[in-house]
């Protein structure tokens, strides 16, 4: 009886899983200057003072599907010349193609989660 039940408890819980997505490993990574430049490029250009952004906390991690996932804290700056503060970012790369960026407040909550996960050495990510 206790298997049964063990049994329909893991059914359950697979049967909960999303379809849409893959659980993946993560692995430190040394980013070169270049990866670096481009991955900070990217997340600077969607503010409104790309040249005033500034970084802290820069990491990058090696997905066992051979994406890549960038992470960090960026400070940007408003219209005005004021900073908003440091909020983290979150930016998975396949190849050359931007899979997922999530640098603002709104998302501050969902790039620290997946940071989180990278840096504990597995990820949830979309497969497509």
């Amino acid at each position: 009886m206790k298997k049964l039940i063990l049994l329909a408890g893991v059914l359950t819980v697979a049967g909960c899983s999303n379809p849409n997505t893959l659980q993946v490993t993560t692995a430190p990574a040394t980013p070169e200057p270049r990866e670096v430049f481009y991955a900070k490029n990217i997340v600077a250009a969607e503010t409104a003072n790309p040249n005033g952004a500034k970084f802290d906390d820069f990491k990058a991690y090696q997905l066992s599907n051979g994406d890549r996932v960038y992470c960090g804290q960026m400070n940007a700056m408003d219209e005005v010349g004021g900073y908003l503060g440091y909020q983290p970012f979150y930016i998975r790369r396949s190849g050359s193609t931007i899979k997922s960026v999530h640098y603002t407040e709104k998302s501050a909550d969902f790039a620290d989660k997946k940071c989180t996960e990278a840096r504990n050495g597995g990820l949830m990510i979309s497969p497509d």
